[in-house]
């Protein structure tokens, strides 16, 4: 049997899932993120944001 990898982003790795899942974009704005390299930073750079936040909450 494998044992998933340990790293620290582990613990948050199911967060960003359902951050990803709920993120409720247009077709034509997926369409932006996956063609701009600067529309895909800033979309993954608002994911972090959201990510931090959450985890200051549960501290």
């Amino acid at each position: 049997m494998q044992q998933a990898p340990t790293s620290p982003l582990g613990a948050d790795l199911s967060g960003l899932t359902a951050r990803l899942a709920s993120a409720r974009l247009t077709d034509d704005q997926a369409r932006q993120i996956i063609a701009s390299p600067e529309a895909h930073r800033a979309f993954i750079a608002s994911l972090c944001a959201g990510m931090s936040r959450a985890a200051g909450k549960r501290s």
